[in-house]
């Protein structure tokens, strides 16, 4: 047997007989045990009142929302001067608002590129500042508008007042999640325009990030769709489903 092989022989026997049922183990009242018990009764108590304590992490936690919350005062202002560009049209302004948060992210990530011309990204540039657009397009996406709220804290708490009325499905509570087809919106067609609407309302409520690779997806799924309901068969198909609601 060769040496390699020796060693991982040895090694295998330590290995299954340190394989034991950790569900027999447990704390005595032996010297050893004791001792372990006391070193976790300290640990933990180590760790309660250094998170407690005057300046502790509790604190400093605290301390970090709070100035987070005012550093995102800034963006919020961004949101309610779309507003203002916007004319007070809310889809307008959430478009506003993606220029001017684009504009701003391309500022600093110039300001920080190297002298190779390597740009870093905005995510490792300034961590909290994607969280703190998607708040404020969240609550757009809920029908607030910035503008009509004197503090960000208002607007968050209307904005998670709204999608809590909201049944799953993006519907609000207590409304039909799916409209009737009826006439000429009715049929096949009628039906594809209600499943557009609603996924292109799912889609709204994701991230930027979330929205841009979704967007190829379902640009094709909308090209394969219309190019159905533009032929013959489409046709066929909506003046039958019409046929047999009427």
């Amino acid at each position: 047997m060769s040496k390699n092989q020796n060693v991982s022989s040895i090694t295998e026997r330590a290995d299954k007989a340190a394989n034991v049922d950790a569900t027999v183990i447990a704390l005595t009242d032996s010297k050893d045990h004791k001792a372990a018990k006391a070193e976790a009764h300290k640990a933990i108590d180590a760790i309660y009142d250094g998170y407690y304590r005057k300046g502790g992490v509790a604190d400093l936690m605290e301390q970090a929302a709070n100035a987070s919350a005012k550093l995102s005062e800034h963006v919020y202002k961004l949101a309610i001067r779309a507003v203002t560009l916007a004319g007070n049209n809310l889809p307008l302004a959430k478009s506003y608002f993606k220029l001017l948060c684009k504009e701003a992210e391309t500022y600093l990530k110039a300001k920080h590129t190297d002298k190779d011309g390597k740009a870093p990204t905005i995510e490792s540039l300034l961590p909290p500042w994607t969280s703190y657009k998607s708040q404020i397009n969240s609550g757009i996406e809920f029908g607030c508008n910035p503008a009509d709220f004197a503090t960000q804290g208002a607007f968050r708490a209307a904005a998670a007042k709204k999608k809590a009325s909201m049944a799953p499905g993006g519907a609000v509570a207590g409304e039909a999640s799916v409209p009737a087809a009826a006439g000429k919106e009715g049929g096949i067609k009628g039906e594809a325009k209600i499943a557009f609407e609603a996924l292109r309302s799912a889609l709204l409520r994701l991230t930027d990030e979330g929205q841009n690779a979704a967007a190829p997806m379902v640009q094709e799924c909308a090209r394969k769709v219309a190019a159905l309901l533009n032929t013959k068969e489409g046709d066929k198909a909506t003046d039958d489903a019409e046929e047999q609601a009427a």
